[in-house]
């Protein structure tokens, strides 16, 4: 009966060494699927916000915030299209820095094509080495971020915006559920931004309509008093009020031909 027992106390003992060890691995295991969780969680509800702004300033702003909340960025800059400056990005929304007014990227640029090709997060210290090609803007840009990753959004083979992220707040850089973050990020920014994009060209189409129709019947309005006018006086009377307000013309010289 001692022998047996002593039998059961190294097999208690075993099995208290094997839990001990089972227990160790998962606790490292659950902190990392624990930041994934955050990460999934904090992107639904970005999702479901982004999808209620029609604002483009907004919806930047939301982006930004989300990157400065979830990944703890020292600094962000997101440079995006303007609509009445296609193909060239500047910054929209910026945090921990202030952009300069010279700051752009556009086609050319060793950035702007390096992401423009591929939907890949880049490290920023790619683009200082001295064998890279950047222009003294590039450099610049980077260098008063403290640029860490560069993140693209991309809509197919068009190059949207690119996010310039620096280094991460509480350590020494960014572990790879931060950038799988980034990488689904850019991913579900695309589709809203292209929802906002088509209701300000809606808006815009709707608005030129409507002023096309104004200035139509205005000069249908015109052709009818002018038929009802016969004194010189009164016909330069009526056009120069229509080119006035009608028109929004500030000042204008009428000549009579014989």
């Amino acid at each position: 009966a001692e022998s047996k027992s002593r039998e059961l106390t190294g097999e208690q003992e075993r099995r208290l060494f094997e839990d001990e060890e089972i227990m160790t691995t998962p606790v490292e295991t659950h902190i990392g699927s624990q930041k994934r969780i955050d990460n999934y969680l904090s992107l639904f509800e970005l999702n479901r916000e982004l999808h209620s702004i029609d604002d483009a300033e907004e919806f930047w702003d939301t982006a930004l915030y989300s990157i400065l909340g979830q990944i703890g960025a020292r600094t962000v800059v997101i440079f995006a299209g303007m609509h009445d400056r296609e193909g060239i990005l500047y910054p929209v929304a910026h945090s921990g820095v202030i952009p300069a007014d010279d700051w752009n990227l556009k086609g050319g640029d060793e950035i702007y094509d390096a992401l423009a090709a591929s939907d890949e997060i880049r490290y920023a210290g790619e683009f200082l080495k001295e064998t890279t090609g950047i222009g003294d803007l590039e450099r610049d840009m980077l260098e008063k971020t403290k640029a860490s990753v560069l993140m693209p959004l991309r809509q197919g083979k068009e190059l949207q915006g690119i996010v310039v992220i620096g280094p991460p707040l509480d350590r020494a850089d960014y572990i790879i559920d931060d950038l799988e973050y980034l990488r689904l990020l850019g991913s579900s920014l695309i589709g809203p931004l292209e929802r906002i994009k088509n209701i300000r060209k809606h808006k815009e189409e709707t608005e030129n309509l409507t002023r096309q129709n104004l200035m139509h019947r205005a000069l249908a309005d015109l052709t009818a008093s002018l038929q009802t006018k016969k004194a010189v006086d009164e016909i330069y009377d009526l056009i120069l009020d229509y080119f006035k307000k009608v028109l929004a013309v500030d000042s204008l010289s009428l000549v009579l031909l014989d």
